[in-house]
């Protein structure tokens, strides 16, 4: 049966952190009448057979253990059967043992912790409402509640850090002996806090250079200390990968419930593009929320090249030629040569996949392909 993934967004938020792009909101009056919308939205897919369920945010760790348990009895109206992983993502501020004994009773058995860094002093520069100690704290509150499957996120490239501080986040984040760490470069976006903060020089980033070195860094120690990377930024111990984001990188179809979700369904991309009060009045009137996003063959073509290219095993060549009855050493023999000369590239018999140079120019890699 082909895998089936069902992502969740929850948009609220306590306060905005600086570097945020993603729709969220602060206002709390919203929260119950959107999970009433939600568990609407959601009962139309009681007979699709889903392998994971992933809740994002936002914070949806903002949610209290009823409103929580609320969302998960409409959830128990889907075919429970082939759900192996369902995964919250948390805030350290926001995780209790209330909470966490209410998760795994409600069968969620993987929790995302967004710790950023364990920098008290970065974490303020970034508008982050935790501590390096709240977040050390969460994840050891995790472990003792039960939790097998426990992931961190990381951003090192963040104004005031160094590369010192960077190599105690991942020794920190080691330490806790967790199953998986996602490690991201700082993505600058405009119409964000920080961006004005940038632009404004009331705040200085690190160097393009220090940044090269931190990722150098990275890319070193996590493997020393047992995480293996296998997409461009995550990282897990032996089967402990995210089952739910490589749906998203290997083409495999998922459903977004809520509001700015996206959906992948049939070759055909659907985006949620509505506020949370434009959700609630859609779902409550049966309005339609989804709304199909035109693609080419040529951009869906892209998109598969650059999704498959950011896992570390690569494309696979007869899955591309199954999906677009094409040859895919033929169609870029050229750029596929020029980048394997530049040792951007390799291929085997079965797989074309990036080098650790190509990974750290991954982007300039996928450009090679648009057409």
């Amino acid at each position: 049966m082909e895998k089936l993934g069902l992502y969740i967004h929850i948009p609220f938020c306590i306060s905005k952190c600086y570097y945020c792009d993603f729709y969220s909101i602060i206002d709390k009056k919203y929260i119950a009448p959107y999970i009433n919308a939600l568990c609407k939205d959601i009962e139309k897919y009681k007979n699709k057979a889903f392998t994971s369920i992933y809740i994002g945010g936002g914070s949806p760790s903002l949610l209290d253990t009823e409103t929580i348990t609320k969302l998960f009895n409409g959830l128990n109206k889907l075919n429970p059967l082939n759900i192996e992983e369902v995964t919250i993502e948390a805030n350290p501020s926001q995780i209790t043992a209330e909470k966490l004994a209410c998760y795994l009773k409600l069968g969620i058995n993987r929790i995302s912790v967004g710790v950023q860094s364990f920098n008290t002093k970065i974490l303020k520069n970034i508008g982050r409402i935790h501590t390096g100690e709240v977040a050390i704290n969460a994840v050891k509150l995790a472990k003792s509640a039960g939790f097998k499957n426990i992931g961190v996120d990381l951003i090192y490239g963040l104004p005031g850090e160094s590369i010192l501080d960077v190599a105690d986040d991942i020794k920190k984040a080691a330490d806790l002996n967790i199953e998986h760490i996602s490690a991201y470069s700082l993505m600058l976006e405009e119409n964000t806090s920080l961006y004005d903060l940038v632009a404004n020089k009331k705040i200085n980033l690190p160097t393009d250079e220090t940044v090269e070195e931190m990722y150098d860094m990275v890319n070193r120690e996590l493997p020393a200390f047992g995480y293996n990377r296998y997409e461009v930024s995550n990282y897990a111990k032996k089967g402990c990968e995210c089952k739910h984001n490589l749906l998203y990188w290997s083409d495999f179809p998922y459903i977004g419930a809520g509001c700015a979700a996206a959906s992948f369904v049939d070759n055909i991309r659907y985006k949620n593009n509505c506020s949370v009060e434009e959700y609630i009045y859609k779902i409550n009137r049966n309005f339609e929320v989804n709304i199909v996003e035109d693609r080419t063959k040529n951009e869906a073509i892209f998109e598969y090249i650059f999704l498959s290219l950011r896992k570390v095993i690569g494309l696979k060549k007869q899955d591309f030629q199954n999906k677009f009855d094409i040859n895919f050493e033929k169609e870029f023999k050229s750029e596929i040569q020029e980048l394997k000369k530049l040792n951007l590239l390799k291929e085997n018999e079965d797989y074309i996949y990036l080098t650790p140079k190509g990974f750290k120019v991954s982007n300039m890699v996928f450009e090679k392909f648009i057409k």
